[in-house]
């Protein structure tokens, strides 16, 4: 009885699977990344020159998502989606430790009474005054600055609140938190 082999035909035209083939030309070592280093949580030093006391307490910043929404264009058959026209940027959160004078919360606190009008129009600021700028600069594992987002036209909408409890044994500092919205972020290398 002849046994019967089963062939498997490879195929060699590029066409089939493009992105296999030119990963196969290109070779393993090209494909290798130049630092294998992980990005770290604690590595990055915010800055923002308009209440810089703040940036003693920073604890965290959230760096918002880069996005923009599509649109659809209709077919006879399935729409095709296809790059929308403005990038949006959601709100900038940055957690805070609260310092016993309170200077973080004041420097926050009479930034936003310039905003907004609470008893007196004369409190208000001019509308050049209203903005400032930040910075998150990301260090890498050896601690030396690797890139940083710029955020600009930057005001605060939110102050977070704070709790006391006396019934706590164990003491740590107040957590806290602002939320600043701003026109755009740019990331560049350093």
């Amino acid at each position: 009885m002849a046994s019967k082999q089963s062939t498997t035909s490879v195929s060699t035209n590029d066409a089939q699977l493009p992105a296999l083939s030119s990963l196969a030309s290109q070779g393993a070592l090209s494909r290798q990344p130049d630092n294998e280093n992980f990005l770290l949580q604690d590595r990055f030093f915010f800055q923002m020159p308009r209440i810089p006391k703040f940036t003693y307490f920073v604890q965290s910043v959230s760096i918002p998502p880069y996005q923009y929404s599509s649109v659809e264009q209709p077919t006879r058959f399935v729409p095709i989606k296809r790059p929308g026209k403005n990038i949006t940027f959601d709100e900038l959160t940055v957690q805070f430790i609260l310092d016993e004078d309170l200077q973080t919360y004041f420097e926050l606190y009479n930034w936003m009474n310039t905003l907004q009008t609470v008893a007196d129009y004369d409190d208000v600021d001019e509308i050049e005054k209203q903005y400032g700028s930040a910075s998150c600069m990301v260090l890498n594992s050896a601690m030396k600055p690797q890139f940083q987002f710029r955020f600009y036209n930057l005001f605060p909408t939110s102050l977070g609140g704070f709790e006391f409890n006396s019934a706590i044994t164990d003491q740590e500092g107040i957590l806290t938190e602002a939320t600043f919205s701003y026109s755009h972020f740019e990331l560049e290398s350093l």
